[in-house]
């Protein structure tokens, strides 16, 4: 399908199963697949909200790894915030080599996991709404403090600001609900996936495409196994 045909194939989808009682409507995130040629899933999702009422949305998911992760911070934020309890997240390392060779990275995947980690360390500081300077291994972030100083940025050069006066004031982007509040969930596809160990750490939800009763219980056992390392019930 050509991108117009599939945005508007799904948003007659995401009104259908508004109508027949579905609860969570997922959109993935495929780019560079023809089959599901879709971006930017925040675009149909918050499409899709405005003509339906009772379904909850979330990308299935977000590939973390192919995004600068301040960015991908403020835009689920803000998403979450426009539809408040209808928004959940999802998340993973992605298991496509088109998509990381675009961004520059390894076709074998082997920073897909480590930059999944990292990325998401960067997201929660930037939805925590404090100042922070992070430097890892593959990205870099700072946050400055609410309100800018004359002349604390050089670029800025001098100027003068009366007393009083708002001068770029940072926008509360954080998720509905606060840092915390945000339902994650985690896709995994591989055997013992570290994505569902992940989730089982962080009381996250796990997030199986079923490729067979054997890889299912495997991805379980992964899952359950990190719940109980935390003192937690799968």
């Amino acid at each position: 399908r050509k991108d117009k045909e599939t945005f508007d194939y799904s948003l007659l989808l995401a009104s259908a199963a508004d109508k027949f009682g579905y609860r969570d409507f997922m959109v993935g995130e495929h780019g560079m697949q023809a089959w599901e040629n879709i971006p930017n899933p925040e675009l149909l999702i918050v499409g899709a909200a405005q003509i339906t009422e009772r379904m909850r949305f979330a990308p299935m998911a977000h590939i973390v790894p192919l995004h600068n992760p301040s960015t991908l911070a403020v835009q689920v934020g803000y998403t979450s915030q426009l539809l408040e309890d209808r928004y959940f997240l999802g998340v993973g390392a992605g298991s496509w080599e088109n998509e990381a060779v675009l961004r520059g990275q390894p076709g074998d995947l082997s920073e897909a996991h480590p930059r999944l980690m990292e990325g998401l360390e960067v997201m929660d500081k930037v939805w925590r709404q404090e100042p922070f300077d992070f430097e890892g291994k593959y990205y870099k972030a700072s946050r400055l403090d609410a309100q800018i100083d004359p002349g604390s940025v050089a670029s800025h050069g001098s100027f003068k600001t009366r007393e009083g006066e708002e001068y770029h004031l940072t926008a509360d982007h954080s998720p509905h609900g606060g840092a915390d509040g945000l339902e994650i969930a985690v896709t995994g596809l591989s055997k013992n996936s570290p994505s569902h160990r992940l989730a089982g750490e962080r009381g996250w939800t796990p997030i199986s495409f079923y490729g067979g009763s054997e890889l299912l219980r495997s991805q379980w056992k992964t899952y359950s196994e990190a719940c109980q390392s935390v003192g937690a019930t799968a």
